[in-house]
């Protein structure tokens, strides 16, 4: 499972896509906002995720593109802790909305991030010569009918 581009000797099957989206607490001056956009977000503590992954790239392009310097707080390794250190008051969070739960502490916001919205996709990937395995096939159609069934 991969964010990765693909390449001549892989083949990619999606699974998800999923938006960034910021998490604020309700103390917050962007909780307020339906959507952010990204250059509100010039100066403000963020709490974001550590160099190297897919959510902080896409996080770094966007502001380089935009021109907007961001004031990284934090940078933790896991979403789980990216939302603790939220909570806490350290700042505002960009995250996957796959790994946000759909159900926020009362103290923290959701809120769409927007010019531009950024997406990410998910992928199983395999080589493109070889088949899977029994067992693989079957984690495959199992992963992707429940990625289907909670999307509804």
């Amino acid at each position: 499972i991969s964010y990765s581009q693909p390449v001549s000797d892989i083949r990619l099957q999606p699974l998800m896509r999923d938006r960034l989206v910021l998490i604020c607490h309700r103390r917050s001056p962007l909780a307020d906002s339906r959507s952010v956009h990204w250059s509100s977000l010039r100066d403000r503590p963020l709490v974001a995720m550590t160099t190297g992954t897919t959510i902080r790239s896409l996080m770094d392009g966007v502001a380089a593109m935009q021109s907007i310097a961001l004031n990284i707080a934090v940078e933790p390794h896991q979403m789980a802790t990216a939302l603790a250190c939220v909570e806490a008051g350290f700042g505002d969070a960009v995250l996957p909305s796959s790994g946000v739960p759909a159900h926020l502490p009362p103290t923290l916001r959701r809120r769409n991030l927007v010019n531009p919205i950024l997406h990410r996709d998910i992928s199983i990937l395999t080589l493109a010569d070889y088949t899977l395995s029994p067992a693989a096939a079957a984690f495959r159609y199992l992963l992707g009918s429940e990625l289907r069934r909670e999307r509804g």
